[in-house]
């Protein structure tokens, strides 16, 4: 169902997204389990721009809006005031933010005399057979409202767990440019809807008074009466 829904989103607007993220495996268990959720609102998702993978896997950050009432604020955060980070469109609603982040430390993957690899931020002078400097990544992961840190936490992965999906895809002057199924076709549907809008106006005007005859002398052209 995520991965359709995805696709339906961009066919139909350019652009959907996928959702990864973790939970407990039930009410009684301390084991958590990762699973692939819906996106619903793609407007909601602000991706990394700078990103060019097709599965954005080398995207660095994200921002995923939520509007929620004033009472479910103050019941899930009865600690902080209900601002919102942007504004809401709803009249008595807060809109807060989940905000994935990466940062990236240098590090050393190293392999020692036994064969075991293992890794290390200050590279060992003795006892190394191989080793290259890397980097590792932290995703960390932040609900924040107006003007505060809500949540904080640290995501178990390497990648901003959102997907991005994406449509017909070109490159025009250096730039990305995303297409869905109808982009191009706008400009064709315009012109029939003209033509059906002309046609029906047309039809409007034609007389509909019956039309009279002599008898007998529509006989040879029955045809055309029938399908003018």
């Amino acid at each position: 169902d995520a991965y359709d829904n995805a696709v339906n989103f961009a066919i139909k607007s350019s652009l959907g997204f996928i959702r990864v993220d973790h939970d407990y495996l039930d009410d009684k268990s301390f084991e958590q389990e990762l699973f692939i959720s819906r996106v619903m609102n793609p407007n909601s998702i602000l991706f990394d721009s700078k990103s060019i993978e097709p599965d954005g896997s080398d995207g660095k950050c994200a921002f995923v809006f939520e509007n929620m009432s004033k009472d479910d604020f103050a019941e899930e955060y009865p600690d902080f005031d209900p601002v919102s980070f942007m504004e809401c469109e709803e009249e008595d609603g807060v809109m807060i933010t989940e905000y994935f982040n990466i940062e990236e430390e240098d590090i050393y993957i190293v392999m020692d005399e036994m064969g075991q690899v293992y890794e290390t931020e200050d590279l060992p002078k003795e006892g190394i057979v191989r080793s290259r400097k890397t980097k590792k990544k932290t995703v960390y992961r932040y609900k924040l409202s107006g003007q505060d840190v809500l949540e904080e936490s640290i995501f178990p992965g390497e990648y901003i767990p959102i997907i991005p999906v994406y449509g017909e895809e070109a490159w025009i002057d250096g730039k990305r440019n995303i297409y869905s199924l109808i982009r191009r076709s706008k400009d064709a549907q315009r012109m029939y809807n003209y033509w059906a809008s002309l046609e029906t106006e047309l039809l409007m005007k034609a007389p509909k008074a019956p039309v009279t005859a002599v008898e007998g002398t529509v006989e040879d052209y029955a045809d055309d009466w029938m399908n003018p």
